[in-house]
């Protein structure tokens, strides 16, 4: 009868275990939103970006080279944080396909 007791304890901690997902498993809305700007920038072979900051429309950044990491997102020298933005949109300027970020104020 313990022995029983003992193989279902461990079973159920093992099913537990098994059920528990990592931190690493979850993703924050910047890391999804980073993930849909890798889509997009791939099928519409985009290779710079403009950054403007909302509700002013200051442009920090324009046409630049970019690199998306996880939630963040680097355009020229500066860092973004993708959790802050709050839209973007593609656009066809000066015969270069940009993407354009509108992230909450500066």
């Amino acid at each position: 009868m313990k022995t029983n007791i003992q193989k279902l304890t461990f079973i159920l901690f093992l099913v537990i275990l098994m059920g528990c997902k990592k931190e690493s498993d979850y993703k924050t809305e910047g890391e999804l939103t980073g993930e849909r700007l890798k889509e997009v920038v791939q099928s519409q072979l985009i290779s710079v970006a403009s950054v403007y900051f909302m509700p002013t429309g200051y442009n920090d950044s324009y046409q630049e080279t970019f690199i998306i990491d996880g939630q963040f997102i680097q355009v020229g020298t500066r860092f973004y944080n993708l959790n802050k933005l709050i839209t973007f949109n593609t656009s066809l300027e000066g015969g270069k396909a940009t993407l354009d970020l509108y992230f909450e104020g500066n």
